[in-house]
Protein backbone atom coordinates (compact mmCIF):
# COMPACT_ATOMS: atom_id res chain seq x y z
CA UNK A 1 0.00 0.00 0.00
CA UNK A 2 1.54 3.59 -1.07
CA UNK A 3 1.26 6.57 0.66
CA UNK A 4 -2.04 7.86 -1.20
CA UNK A 5 -4.13 4.52 -0.29
CA UNK A 6 -2.70 4.67 3.39
CA UNK A 7 -3.97 8.55 3.87
CA UNK A 8 -7.19 7.04 2.03
CA UNK A 9 -8.12 4.38 4.57
CA UNK A 10 -7.56 6.57 7.21
CA UNK A 11 -9.64 9.55 6.10
CA UNK A 12 -12.81 6.66 5.81
CA UNK A 13 -11.62 5.25 9.16
CA UNK A 14 -10.63 8.11 11.63
CA UNK A 15 -7.89 9.31 13.50
CA UNK A 16 -5.13 6.92 13.72
CA UNK A 17 -4.97 4.65 16.70
CA UNK A 18 -2.51 6.14 19.02
CA UNK A 19 0.04 3.68 20.41
CA UNK A 20 -0.84 3.02 23.49
CA UNK A 21 -4.22 1.02 21.56
CA UNK A 22 -6.53 2.14 23.61
CA UNK A 23 -8.22 4.62 20.47
CA UNK A 24 -10.11 2.44 18.39
CA UNK A 25 -10.63 2.91 14.37
CA UNK A 26 -14.01 4.17 13.12
CA UNK A 27 -16.50 1.98 12.67
CA UNK A 28 -17.08 2.05 8.10
CA UNK A 29 -20.17 2.73 7.30
CA UNK A 30 -22.63 0.23 5.33
CA UNK A 31 -22.09 -1.35 2.03
CA UNK A 32 -23.26 0.30 -0.46
CA UNK A 33 -24.05 -1.63 -3.45
CA UNK A 34 -27.57 -3.73 -4.68
CA UNK A 35 -27.05 -7.02 -2.83
CA UNK A 36 -26.42 -5.03 0.95
CA UNK A 37 -29.45 -2.24 0.13
CA UNK A 38 -31.95 -5.13 -0.75
CA UNK A 39 -31.18 -7.14 2.52
CA UNK A 40 -31.72 -4.02 4.74
CA UNK A 41 -35.32 -3.58 2.55
CA UNK A 42 -35.69 -7.38 3.69
CA UNK A 43 -34.34 -6.48 7.17
CA UNK A 44 -36.38 -3.45 7.51
CA UNK A 45 -39.83 -4.99 5.84
CA UNK A 46 -39.39 -8.27 8.12
CA UNK A 47 -39.73 -5.99 10.87
CA UNK A 48 -42.25 -2.77 10.20
CA UNK A 49 -45.12 -2.58 7.92
CA UNK A 50 -44.38 0.26 5.28
CA UNK A 51 -45.64 2.02 2.38
CA UNK A 52 -43.21 2.69 -0.50
CA UNK A 53 -42.83 6.34 0.60
CA UNK A 54 -41.58 5.46 4.06
CA UNK A 55 -39.31 2.22 2.80
CA UNK A 56 -37.77 4.92 0.82
CA UNK A 57 -37.16 6.90 3.56
CA UNK A 58 -35.33 4.31 4.89
CA UNK A 59 -33.17 3.35 2.04
CA UNK A 60 -32.45 7.14 1.92
CA UNK A 61 -31.26 7.26 5.78
CA UNK A 62 -29.27 4.36 4.88
CA UNK A 63 -27.62 5.26 2.04
CA UNK A 64 -26.98 8.88 3.26
CA UNK A 65 -25.20 6.91 6.47
CA UNK A 66 -22.89 5.06 3.82
CA UNK A 67 -22.13 8.27 2.21
CA UNK A 68 -21.22 10.14 5.29
CA UNK A 69 -19.27 7.50 6.75
CA UNK A 70 -18.04 5.59 4.01
CA UNK A 71 -17.29 8.18 1.10
CA UNK A 72 -20.00 6.35 -1.10
CA UNK A 73 -21.60 8.01 -4.09
CA UNK A 74 -24.50 10.09 -3.22
CA UNK A 75 -26.00 9.67 -7.20
CA UNK A 76 -25.18 5.39 -7.07
CA UNK A 77 -26.96 5.65 -3.78
CA UNK A 78 -30.28 7.57 -5.32
CA UNK A 79 -30.30 5.04 -8.20
CA UNK A 80 -29.78 1.85 -6.37
CA UNK A 81 -32.91 2.76 -3.69
CA UNK A 82 -35.03 3.03 -7.16
CA UNK A 83 -34.04 -0.43 -8.15
CA UNK A 84 -34.09 -1.89 -4.86
CA UNK A 85 -37.87 -0.82 -4.66
CA UNK A 86 -38.64 -1.83 -8.22
CA UNK A 87 -37.27 -5.73 -6.49
CA UNK A 88 -39.29 -5.51 -3.19
CA UNK A 89 -42.84 -4.02 -5.23
CA UNK A 90 -42.13 -7.40 -8.05
CA UNK A 91 -41.61 -9.30 -5.32
CA UNK A 92 -45.36 -8.41 -3.81
CA UNK A 93 -43.55 -7.26 -0.40
CA UNK A 94 -44.69 -3.56 -0.46
CA UNK A 95 -48.09 -2.84 -1.65
CA UNK A 96 -49.48 0.60 -0.75
CA UNK A 97 -53.25 -0.79 -1.44
CA UNK A 98 -52.72 -3.32 1.01
CA UNK A 99 -50.40 -1.28 4.12
CA UNK A 100 -53.45 1.93 3.57
CA UNK A 101 -56.13 -0.70 4.46
CA UNK A 102 -54.97 -1.97 7.33
CA UNK A 103 -53.07 1.07 8.62
CA UNK A 104 -56.78 2.85 8.38
CA UNK A 105 -58.36 -0.13 10.08
CA UNK A 106 -56.03 -0.29 13.05
CA UNK A 107 -56.64 3.50 13.32
CA UNK A 108 -60.14 2.92 12.80
CA UNK A 109 -60.53 0.84 15.99
CA UNK A 110 -58.48 3.40 17.64
CA UNK A 111 -61.33 5.83 17.11
CA UNK A 112 -59.21 8.10 14.85
CA UNK A 113 -61.34 10.30 12.57
CA UNK A 114 -61.84 9.32 9.16
CA UNK A 115 -59.90 13.07 8.56
CA UNK A 116 -57.46 12.08 10.46
CA UNK A 117 -56.84 9.08 9.27
CA UNK A 118 -56.69 10.21 5.27
CA UNK A 119 -53.96 13.15 6.89
CA UNK A 120 -52.20 10.28 8.36
CA UNK A 121 -51.90 8.00 5.10
CA UNK A 122 -50.99 11.10 2.98
CA UNK A 123 -47.93 11.80 5.15
CA UNK A 124 -46.89 7.86 4.09
CA UNK A 125 -46.43 9.13 0.85
CA UNK A 126 -50.35 6.84 -0.13
CA UNK A 127 -52.26 8.32 -3.14
CA UNK A 128 -55.41 9.96 -2.72
CA UNK A 129 -57.57 7.17 -4.45
CA UNK A 130 -55.93 4.38 -2.74
CA UNK A 131 -56.80 6.58 0.56
CA UNK A 132 -60.50 7.28 -0.44
CA UNK A 133 -60.64 3.19 -1.22
CA UNK A 134 -58.85 2.38 2.37
CA UNK A 135 -61.74 4.55 3.78
CA UNK A 136 -64.58 2.83 1.83
CA UNK A 137 -63.65 -0.07 3.22
CA UNK A 138 -63.98 0.90 6.69
CA UNK A 139 -66.97 -0.72 8.96
CA UNK A 140 -69.25 2.47 10.52
CA UNK A 141 -68.53 6.04 10.06
CA UNK A 142 -67.26 9.03 12.46
CA UNK A 143 -69.79 8.81 14.80
CA UNK A 144 -68.69 4.74 15.78
CA UNK A 145 -65.18 6.18 15.14
CA UNK A 146 -65.43 8.98 17.92
CA UNK A 147 -67.22 6.54 20.30
CA UNK A 148 -64.29 4.25 20.60
CA UNK A 149 -62.17 7.10 21.16
CA UNK A 150 -64.74 8.77 23.49
CA UNK A 151 -64.59 5.53 25.48
CA UNK A 152 -60.75 5.05 25.16
CA UNK A 153 -60.43 8.84 26.77
CA UNK A 154 -63.57 8.33 29.07
CA UNK A 155 -65.27 11.27 27.53
CA UNK A 156 -68.88 12.67 27.66
CA UNK A 157 -71.36 9.26 28.87
CA UNK A 158 -68.01 7.20 29.59
CA UNK A 159 -66.59 9.66 32.22
CA UNK A 160 -66.30 8.08 35.43
CA UNK A 161 -67.35 10.10 38.52
CA UNK A 162 -68.47 13.55 38.16
CA UNK A 163 -70.99 14.95 36.77
CA UNK A 164 -70.67 14.66 32.57
CA UNK A 165 -72.26 17.96 32.16
CA UNK A 166 -69.54 19.80 33.83
CA UNK A 167 -67.19 18.39 31.66
CA UNK A 168 -69.08 19.01 28.52
CA UNK A 169 -66.99 22.26 26.74
CA UNK A 170 -63.82 20.01 27.67
CA UNK A 171 -64.43 17.46 26.11
CA UNK A 172 -66.35 18.78 23.25
CA UNK A 173 -62.85 20.25 22.67
CA UNK A 174 -60.75 16.75 23.00
CA UNK A 175 -63.51 15.66 20.09
CA UNK A 176 -62.36 18.67 17.64
CA UNK A 177 -58.50 18.08 18.46
CA UNK A 178 -59.37 14.65 17.23
CA UNK A 179 -60.91 15.33 14.32
CA UNK A 180 -64.27 15.38 15.12
CA UNK A 181 -66.53 17.91 13.71
CA UNK A 182 -69.15 19.50 16.15
CA UNK A 183 -72.35 17.46 15.14
CA UNK A 184 -70.30 14.28 15.93
CA UNK A 185 -68.80 15.47 18.90
CA UNK A 186 -72.45 16.46 20.03
CA UNK A 187 -73.58 13.03 19.10
CA UNK A 188 -71.04 11.33 21.46
CA UNK A 189 -71.88 13.96 24.64
CA UNK A 190 -75.69 12.93 23.63
CA UNK A 191 -75.31 8.87 23.47
CA UNK A 192 -76.21 7.17 26.79
CA UNK A 193 -74.72 4.05 28.40
CA UNK A 194 -76.66 0.82 29.67
CA UNK A 195 -75.81 -0.10 33.23
CA UNK A 196 -72.92 -2.61 32.99
CA UNK A 197 -71.00 0.27 30.84
CA UNK A 198 -71.55 -0.67 27.23
CA UNK A 199 -72.93 1.97 24.58
CA UNK A 200 -76.56 2.03 24.51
Amino acid sequence: MDDTENDATLGRAGAERPASGKGRARKAGPRLDEPSLLRFAHWYLERWAASEHTLRRALARRVARAVREDGADAATGASLIDVVLSTVTRQGLVRDDLYADARAGRLARRGTARRRIAEDLSSRGIAGDTIAEALETLPGDDLTAALAYARRRRLGPFRVGGDPASHRQRDLAALARAGFDRSTAEAVLAHGIVEDGSSA
